[in-house]
C-alpha cells in the first residue's frame, strides 16, 4: 500500500523548491544587502518617524501637515529610488507573482466538482 506524504512534508518540499528558485535567491540577496546598508536603515527609520508625525499632524489638524507631508514624500522617494531598493522591490513583486501562481495551481488542482 502506497502511503501518501503528510501535508507538512509536502509543504516543506514545496518551500525548499521555492527557495531554490533563482528569483527567490536574488530577492533574499537584495533583502540581506538592504539590511546591512547603514544609510538605507537610517533612511527607513526616518521615514517611519515622519509617518508617525504625519499621522499625529492629521489627527490634530496640525498646520504643519503639508510641510511634514512634503518631507515624507521626499524621504520616501529618495529611499525607493535607491538602486538596491529598486531591485529589491522588483524582485519582491516577481516572488509575489510566483507565489500567486503556485497558489492558483494548487487551488485549481484541488477544485472538486461537487455536482452530484
Amino acid at each position: 500500500m502506497n502511503k501518501l506524504p503528510k501535508p507538512k512534508e509536502i509543504a516543506q518540499e514545496l518551500n525548499q523548491e521555492l527557495l531554490n528558485e533563482d528569483v527567490v535567491k536574488a530577492f533574499q540577496h537584495y533583502e540581506a544587502l538592504i539590511k546591512k546598508h547603514q544609510e538605507l536603515a537610517e533612511s527607513e527609520a526616518h521615514i517611519k518617524l515622519l509617518q508617525q508625525e504625519l499621522l499625529q499632524a492629521k489627527v490634530h489638524n496640525d498646520e504643519n501637515y503639508e510641510s511634514i507631508h512634503k518631507k515624507y514624500q521626499e524621504a520616501y522617494e529618495a529611499f525607493t529610488n535607491h538602486p538596491l531598493v529598486v531591485n529589491y522591490l522588483n524582485l519582491k513583486e516577481e516572488v509575489n507573482d510566483l507565489l500567486l501562481e503556485v497558489e492558483a495551481i494548487i487551488n485549481n488542482g484541488l477544485a472538486i466538482d461537487i455536482d452530484l
